[in-house]
């Protein structure tokens, strides 16, 4: 078995929503794909199988463009995501941004229920 290795930026402004709370979604990650990620400063490394690795950067690329936009990273995207990424249909992320009518003051997406 070989180990994988690739490093992902995050702008600093969005790594705490894509991290979680406590790191919470990346322990999802982690859990969900059997890699290993680390943060250091906007750089994070992810390591582990090779096909995995490739699967966790893009889990956090497709994470960080949700955050870009405003929307909250919670439980039921960073699921969503690893299966769309798992499916190799994560460009369907972008469809949950369509549906935006406006932003509120502070800039949080507001949409149709």
């Amino acid at each position: 078995m070989s180990i994988g290795e690739t490093v992902v930026n995050i702008p600093t402004e969005y790594i705490g929503s894509v991290f979680g709370e406590f790191d919470h979604n990346v322990k999802v990650i982690e859990r969900s794909l059997s890699v290993t990620i680390i943060a250091r400063g906007e750089a994070v490394k992810i390591l582990g199988e090779p096909s995995a690795v490739d699967k966790a950067a893009r889990v956090v690329n497709q994470l960080t463009s949700l955050a870009s936009t405003g929307n909250p990273i919670n439980d039921q995207n960073v699921n969503y995501t690893l299966s769309l990424v798992f499916d190799n249909k994560e460009q369907e992320m972008s469809v949950m941004d369509k549906e935006i009518v406006a932003f509120t003051a502070a800039g949080k997406p507001v949409k149709p229920k």
